[in-house]
């Protein structure tokens, strides 16, 4: 059960940094337009 924990919040982890990148390139694209 720790194994899957760990999967999950190393997920978590990738999926904010996925969302960070994203908001960063809205963010880029708002101001470009």
């Amino acid at each position: 059960e720790d194994e899957l924990q760990a999967l999950l919040n190393e997920d978590d982890a990738q999926t904010q940094k996925l969302a960070d990148q994203l908001n960063v390139t809205r963010e880029a694209v708002s101001k470009r337009l």
